[in-house]
This record gives structure tokens, sequence and C-alpha cells, in this order.
């Protein structure tokens, strides 16, 4: 179970904050013994398209949409960022919801980022993979955008490396 930062939790919900920059925050758990995606971690990246949504992101999406329903929320300003379990939710609601959101940032997810790569635009990618997704996004953004690639120790690098030449 995660609990966020009391200090966090305090300056988001201080009134003078929030009157100089209004925010909702949404902040979804998933029930333990679930995931939010029905792909096997072993699996790598999966797509959307071929993996239906899981109960708990039905769940979670149902409740997303209520939340905008309800409250008086700048569609043009919704984010969505998770990391490990909720990387790979991040991915799948991207997926699932593109014009939904403003950003992503999946951090240490798998997932298929190949459907939200665009000619010419700039691609960070912070490791936790073979480097599989540097070489595709390569091909996608073309001579006019740019990949990063940043791998967290040789072992990443070595793998990657290794198949340049299959998938670059």
């Amino acid at each position: 179970f995660f609990e966020p930062p009391k200090e966090l939790v305090d300056f988001l919900s201080d009134p003078k904050v929030q009157e100089e920059n209004p925010h909702f925050i949404y902040v979804p758990q998933c029930p333990g013994g679930q995931t939010w995606v029905d792909s096997p971690w072993g699996n790598g990246s999966f797509s959307v398209d071929k993996v239906p949504a899981s109960s708990s992101m039905t769940k979670l999406t149902d409740i997303l949409k209520g939340l905008l329903k309800e409250y008086s929320i700048d569609q043009s300003r919704i984010y969505v960022t998770g990391i490990s379990m909720g990387g790979q939710a991040t991915w799948d609601i991207m997926g699932r919801y593109p014009s939904l959101f403003a950003a992503a940032v999946p951090v240490c997810g798998c997932g298929d980022p190949s459907k939200h790569v665009r000619a010419g635009e700039t691609v960070l990618d912070l490791g936790s993979g073979g480097g599989k997704i540097c070489y595709i996004a390569a091909q996608v953004v073309g001579a006019t955008g740019r990949v990063i690639g940043v791998d967290c120790n040789d072992e990443m690098l070595t793998l990657a490396r290794r198949y340049q030449s299959v998938i670059g």
C-alpha cells in the first residue's frame, strides 16, 4: 500500500495552494491480489489490442469518468503516471484512452509505447528494458526526431547492443 509523504499531502491540500493552482488528484490503488493489466510481467510489453481491460482497470476508468462528470476538471490538463505495476497501468490506460490525457509518465512499467510516438518527436526511454523500444522509436521519429536511451547497468546495455542489428 502506497502512502504519499505527509508533506506532499499537506502542501497539496493547503487552501492557498489550491486557490493559486486549482487541482484535483486521483490516486487509485490496485486491490490486493489483483493487477491493473491482465498480462504476465514475464511477457514484457503488451498491446491493448490483444489484452482486454482488467476488472481493476475498468473500475478505475469508471471512477475517473464519474469524477470528470461530477467535478469541474480541466480536461486539457489531465496527466497520468505510475511506477512499476502503476507504470504498466499508465501504458494500458493511455492505449485505451489516448485522447483523455495531456501527458503520461510511465515509470518502470512494461507496455507498448509505439502507438504514442510520432515522427519528429523526442523520446526519452529511462531503461527498465532491453533497449528494444529505443530502436523501434528511432524508426518512427525518423531523421527529424531524437531518441535518448538511458539504461541503468552494463548488463542491459549489453543486451540492447546484442539485438541492435536485428531490431534497429
